[in-house]
């Protein structure tokens, strides 16, 4: 009995010796594991933290991208500038001169200073807070625009100043496309139109005034549009200062287009100018009369045009087609310019079914147009059924009810190309361009 106590004392002796090494072994173990389980929480809190500036960078930088874009939409003519450059005209340092289209479209007077304050402060590349009231939002700052190809970049900032500071950069194309009308207007009316005459042609018109018009309900002409803008029309070119017949010193000069021999220009023995082209100044228009294809003609007028009954033909058009193409691209309504100098109440008189134009381009700045009815009725046709493919910018229109203008085919790329039209020139008349949704988009994320 006596050597069995002893032995399980032994026994229990030795366990108790083992037990306490494996229970603290367990006891570290488990702070081991507490301790990773708290690093690895705040491990991931960071991550979150990160992964949150992050997000927000990103999300900053679309907000700065959306706001320059709408600007452009608004403001179209800057998305043809770049935001800064050493030299030219920029969105830091634009004025209503140098970017008169800039309000192209009808803004209240007051907003015109408004809409250039606008242009500069997009140039703006100080990080700037998103929120006044609330600088935990983010800041955003534009870094470059360049204006020739559309490329946008803008950055996102979250978090500025602490270990989770987060920056996203965005870079985007504006895509920059041609003016919402791509052919030039078939009647600009400086002060108003009356009559509501059916035009198968765009029609521009003042912010202000009566432009009362009507577009066919379908076919040729159902998708032409009245837009009424703030454009400035320019003043006819001066005349020719050497004479009626400004390059001739053998042909006798012109007093009217009725004395032309055969009723056609250039005449026999005619010289064009350096340019290329044959410039008369007449004290007016009365009688029908074509040019010899491929001719450039230009006419000032110091007085009335009258063309009831008459015909007038640029022989550019086919003979096929509603409208119809022209039969040599490299000719078109503005090879012929028909300039009125006039400044005392000129008229221009049509008639509905009496005049033919075909692929002319009048420039009377000062003349109201009366277009009659009736009229004596002739064969000409400027392509398929067409017989007024003219471009006429006027003071004012006045017409009967009825059709009174065709499809004309003279372009705006055609207007700011023109030889004799000066940088100014072409900022008056370009009307602004197009922006469509942003492409090539690029996203990167810095920490």
């Amino acid at each position: 009995m006596k050597n069995k106590v002893s032995l399980l004392k032994k026994t229990v002796s030795s366990e108790e010796g083992f037990v306490i090494p494996i229970a603290m072994g367990m006891g570290l173990i488990m702070i081991l594991l507490a301790t990773t389980a708290i690093l690895r929480s705040q491990d991931g809190g960071v991550a979150a933290v990160n992964t949150s500036a992050k997000a927000q960078s990103r999300n900053v930088a679309e907000l700065k991208v959306a706001q320059i874009q709408a600007l452009l939409n608004r403001y179209r003519t800057a998305a043809n500038l770049p935001s800064t450059s050493s030299t030219g005209t920029n969105w830091g340092n634009a004025t209503a001169t140098t970017l008169p289209t800039a309000n192209a479209v009808c803004f209240a007077p007051s907003a015109i200073a408004d809409s250039i304050s606008a242009i500069n402060g997009m140039a703006n590349t100080a990080w700037t807070d998103v929120s006044a009231t609330d600088p935990t939002r983010g800041q955003y700052r534009l870094v470059s625009y360049s204006g020739a190809d559309g490329n946008l970049i803008v950055e996102g900032r979250a978090k500025a100043g602490t270990s989770a500071e987060a920056t996203s950069q965005i870079s985007a194309t504006v895509p920059v496309l041609s003016p919402a009308l791509e052919q030039v207007p078939g009647i600009w009316a400086k002060t108003s139109m009356s009559g509501s005459p059916v035009v198968k042609s765009d029609v521009m018109g003042p912010c202000s005034g009566t432009m009362d018009v009507s577009f066919p309900s379908t076919g040729v002409g159902s998708d032409k549009v009245l837009l009424k803008t703030r454009l400035t029309m320019p003043a006819a070119p001066a005349q020719p200062t050497s004479g009626t017949y400004y390059s001739s010193t053998t042909t006798t000069p012109i007093t009217n287009i009725s004395s032309v021999p055969d009723k056609q220009l250039p005449r026999s023995g005619d010289t064009p100018d350096t340019d290329g082209v044959y410039k008369y100044v007449v004290s007016s228009i009365d009688s029908s009369f074509k040019i010899e294809p491929g001719k450039k003609v230009y006419i000032w007028v110091t007085g009335n045009i009258d063309l009831q009954n008459k015909v007038i033909v640029n022989q550019c058009g086919a003979t096929t087609g509603t409208p119809a193409a022209l039969v040599n691209p490299d000719c078109g309504p503005f090879d012929v310019r028909i300039y009125g100098t006039a400044t005392s109440s000129p008229t221009l008189t049509l008639n509905q079914t009496g005049t033919a134009v075909c692929d002319v381009f009048f420039h009377l700045p000062n003349y109201g147009v009366t277009v009659n009815t009736g009229g004596t009725a002739h064969t000409q046709d400027c392509g398929g059924t067409a017989t007024n493919t003219g471009i006429y910018w006027v003071n004012t229109w006045s017409s009967a009810s009825g059709t009174t203008l065709d499809a004309n085919r003279g372009t705006w790329q055609q207007v700011t190309v023109w030889d004799t039209a000066t940088s100014a020139w072409k900022a008056l008349v370009t009307p602004p361009p197009r922006i469509s949704p942003l492409q090539g988009w690029d996203q990167r994320t810095a920490s």
